[in-house]
């Protein structure tokens, strides 16, 4: 206790001096970058992007490795709506999972490799539901089909055979709910 009481003087002396020091070094006291002294290699060859070329862009997102490591799910636009598609760590052209109008997004596999759980919208209302699809293709099953409530962020338990979904809201209070099984 009595080399407490005299460690306590050290360590308050320690705490000051640190945030005197990191006070020092914080963003007030850098200089602000002058935008005319920042250059990048031009290009000779550059051309404006047209217009029309824009709407060809794609979006890629939420990948997530099967368990064995020789897949990778993924949402993309490729085809024109966010759906859940799949391709191999090889490389090669992706497989479509599901196929709807509203987007899917936040794909996990299930620990086993034969299940992908996403989250599914409805006409764009952000009211998300928990679905599972095989992850060999197949019909997407709703598992939580709450169209009034939003459930996000699906993952699987390390000690449960069914999903949970974190970030399942309703009124603005976030809960964890367990789905229904699948398999």
């Amino acid at each position: 206790m009595k080399s407490l009481r005299s460690a306590y003087p050290c360590l308050l002396l320690c705490l000051v001096c640190g945030s005197a020091v990191a006070q020092t070094s914080g963003p007030d006291t850098r200089q602000i970058s002058d935008p005319k002294a920042i250059t990048s290699a031009s290009n000779p060859n550059a051309r404006p992007i047209p217009i029309d070329d824009l709407y060809f862009t794609r979006n890629v997102s939420s990948a997530s490795w099967s368990p064995d490591g020789k897949e990778i799910a993924f949402t993309t636009d490729i085809s024109g709506r966010l759906n859940l598609w799949k391709v191999s760590a090889n490389g090669g052209w992706p497989i479509q999972l599901a196929q709807s109008d509203d987007r899917q997004y936040g794909e996990t596999w299930s620990p086993d490799g034969k299940w992908i759980v996403f989250q599914q919208d409805s006409g764009g209302n952000e009211l998300w539901d928990v679905f599972a699809i095989p992850s060999d293709g197949g019909e997407a099953i709703n598992l939580s089909n709450t169209p009034q409530i939003r459930e996000e962020g699906p993952r699987h338990s390390r000690t449960k055979a069914l999903p949970t979904m974190f970030g399942n809201r309703q009124l603005g209070v976030p809960t964890e709910k367990h789905c229904t099984p699948i398999g």
